[in-house]
């Protein structure tokens, strides 16, 4: 299958599945995860909410891990 056709499916699956995207966790799992996936990355490569410096308001939402 062709990227282009997986993406179309994915796209398809997030029309079919829209309402349900309440929450950052439901659009996590919904869209930015398997986005990711079709772009190549294993799910333990992507990093969610990692909090550094001295400050916890010092943060990523995402982030990617390659080595």
């Amino acid at each position: 299958m062709q990227f282009k056709d997986k993406l179309d499916e994915l796209l398809e699956v997030i029309q079919e599945k829209g309402d349900f995207l309440e929450n950052e966790e439901n659009t996590k799992e919904l869209v930015i995860l398997p986005l990711f996936q079709l772009l190549g990355y294993k799910h333990n490569q992507i990093i969610f909410n990692i909090q550094f410096g001295n400050s916890s308001k010092e943060k990523l939402d995402i982030a990617i891990y390659k080595n």
